[in-house]
């Protein structure tokens, strides 16, 4: 089974991470408050976002500043350290171009970023229905 890891498990992460989790895949998962929601749908919690890069073949992140994205890819325990050869790192977060063009070169040149922002959610009361029947927009 592929390994999905998810950076950022609020409003928007969970439920994108629950879909995967309801197709199958094996979802290692990682937010800054607690995680229990995540690990009642069946996700894995790490203990930080290297942690998610050393165990994941595909990474989503989607969090809500530029801060936090910046954190979570070059800080301390950031995913800069546990890139490797065939990872695909996904950013999710509406952030500027240029805060995410920084980020580019703190990531290991063998795996390969992308950028596609979640665009046009319906209203936050309905948000986790529509992840769920696979109506997301990117």
């Amino acid at each position: 089974m592929e390994t999905v890891g998810f950076v950022g498990l609020g409003k928007i992460g969970l439920p994108l991470a629950q879909n995967l989790i309801a197709s199958g895949y094996r979802v290692l998962g990682f937010r800054r408050s607690a995680m229990d929601e995540f690990e009642k749908i069946g996700g894995i919690p790490a203990r930080s976002p290297a942690d998610i890069g050393a165990g994941a073949d595909m990474v989503f992140s989607c969090l809500p500043s530029s801060a936090a994205l910046e954190e979570v890819v070059q800080g301390p325990k950031g995913l800069v350290h546990a890139a490797r050869p065939g990872q695909v790192i996904v950013e999710l977060g509406s952030h500027p171009v240029p805060v995410k063009e920084r980020q580019m070169p703190a990531r290991s040149s063998s795996s390969t970023t992308c950028s596609s922002p979640c665009t046009s959610p319906p209203p936050p009361r309905r948000w986790r229905s529509a992840c769920g029947q696979g109506s997301t927009s990117t």
